[in-house]
């Protein structure tokens, strides 16, 4: 067919327009100005989008914006749908902090209702974003995800399809106040939590502030190193759920508010083996504590008990531990295999450690990964610290003999008074005889009453030279005994007579 030459003129410019108007790009100044208070919102041709999955900012509509985009400030509102096709993901790195270029002020996903994962680093390192909404589509969030996000402020609910959180998804969080965690949670990863200073509470979704302000889920199996180091704003107790197993190094260092912890009656490792101070410091610097006690004891049990279960105590686990206020002995169940560094060092408040593993002879090996300065203490002696063996000095015989550390480790043996049977009573080798042990409380304390038994009748007239009373030993070597006299003899005896 052949057109008049006007008409062919008019459908060319009409195709023309038509091509332009695909390949504009629109900038979305109306819906914002780029600043941190107005924010540019962005629009869905906005994001970089490939196959189901954001990557980032569309270069082209940035370069459309104020100085190219470069320091503007954007608020991203993922979209459930891009180009008619649903967002999946949140690619690795998509939108993480790079200086000199566009700055995120919030994010909302909460009508990306078909996103199921938020890669690695995807929005690491953004400290200027101030408000955080999660879709319950989601059911994973990648390590570093949200680390140093350090101006997220408010509370945020991890969506209940979330059963890992991978390593560093909020540590340095600083601002967070709250966190609801998904009730079939079963691994929190490490440094999950570390740095979150300013949370007040960390519960499970549905719960409330009667319900505590440190609830973890019933179902929880693993919580990686440092997973609640420095949350320090978090007041109250915690109960460790009885699938925890092994408690890694720093979980919970410097959570100043601590005030309770219940540990799981199967828990196996307090820190790990490994050598140095990393090994452990697993409640180091919670100076608020209470008590530390297995699930299903009470105070009648006393401040600070372990399981039956236990084997490893890592070095400086107990560190800077319990309040001022406190004064607490434990006992160090038959199970301990390994008990590292400095393990209870600087905690005044553990007056008294009694060691229940015993020896069969001075050739047992029983104690050989109990580090040699593993019961070390800023202060010593009685009602600061002692270490008390089961028996005999076959116990600590490579252990530190000399200074007040060697002289707070001792054993408890009998004090037998010959012919005064009814006076005898345990005394602990190398400390005041009237530091005596309180069968009902099972501590040791002063008795600052305790007289020695009366010396028996040595006639009417006592030979001149001569003072009466009882002594240990005999001859010129004799030593009379007074309330403040301590047997520093043979270290292999069950008893001592006097005579």
């Amino acid at each position: 067919a052949v057109f008049p030459k006007k008409r062919s003129v008019l459908l060319l410019a009409a195709v023309v327009l038509l091509v332009c108007c695909c390949l504009f790009v629109p900038a979305a100044a109306a819906e914002g100005t780029g600043t941190q208070d107005d924010p540019i919102v962005v629009p869905e041709y906005g994001y970089a989008f490939s196959s189901g999955s954001i990557t980032g900012i569309n270069t082209t509509w940035l370069s459309t914006l104020p100085a190219g985009g470069e320091n503007v400030w954007l608020m991203l509102e993922i979209p459930n749908k891009i180009n008619d096709q649903e967002v999946k993901s949140i690619k690795s790195s998509a939108f993480k902090a790079s200086a000199g270029v566009y700055k995120i002020a919030s994010v909302d996903m909460s009508k990306a209702s078909s996103l199921l994962s938020i890669e690695n680093d995807a929005f690491r390192g953004n400290s200027q974003i101030t408000s955080l909404t999660l879709p319950d589509s989601l059911t994973k969030i990648g390590e570093n995800a949200f680390r140093d996000c350090s101006g997220i402020t408010g509370e945020i609910t991890i969506p209940a399809g979330i059963k890992n959180l991978e390593n560093n998804v909020f540590s340095g969080c600083s601002k967070l106040t709250g966190v609801y965690l998904p009730s079939q949670l079963t691994t929190i990863g490490e440094s999950v939590f570390a740095g979150c200073s300013g949370l007040k509470f960390i519960r499970v979704a549905g719960q409330d502030a009667p319900a505590g302000n440190f609830i973890l889920p019933s179902g929880l199996t693993r919580m990686g190193s440092q997973a609640f180091m420095r949350c320090s704003g978090i007041v109250g107790e915690v109960t460790i759920p009885e699938g925890v197993t092994t408690l890694e190094k720093n979980v919970f260092k410097e959570c100043s508010g601590l005030t309770g912890v219940y540990l799981p009656t199967g828990l196996e490792q307090i820190g790990t083996t490994s050598s140095g101070s990393v090994s452990g410091s697993v409640f180091y610097g919670c100076t608020g504590l209470q008590f530390i006690r297995v699930t299903g004891q009470d105070a009648s049990v006393g401040n600070f008990t372990l399981p039956g279960t236990l084997t490893t105590i890592g070095g400086q686990s107990f560190r800077k531990c319990f309040a001022d206020s406190v004064s607490t002995s434990v006992t160090i169940p038959e199970s301990v295999d390994y008990i590292g560094s400095r393990a209870f060092y600087d905690s005044d408040a553990i007056t008294t450690i009694f060691i229940e593993r015993e020896l069969a002879g001075s050739w047992d090996n029983g104690y050989d990964n109990y580090n040699k300065d593993a019961f070390r203490a800023s202060n010593y002696g009685p009602g600061k610290r002692l270490t008390i063996f089961p028996d005999s000095m076959y116990g600590w015989k490579d252990f530190p003999l000399t200074g007040d550390y060697g002289d707070s480790l001792t054993y408890p043996l009998t004090l037998e008074f010959s012919g005064a049977d009814e006076y005898n009573h345990l005394i602990l080798y190398n400390q005041p005889i009237y530091y005596a042990y309180n069968k009902v409380t099972g501590e040791w304390e002063f008795n600052m009453e305790y007289e020695l038994p009366p010396v028996p009748n040595q006639g009417a007239t006592p030979r001149p030279g001569h003072t009466y009373g009882w002594a240990c030993g005999s001859g010129a070597t004799a030593e009379l005994l007074h309330i403040n006299w301590k047997y520093t003899g043979a270290a292999l005896v069950p008893s001592v007579t006097v005579e």
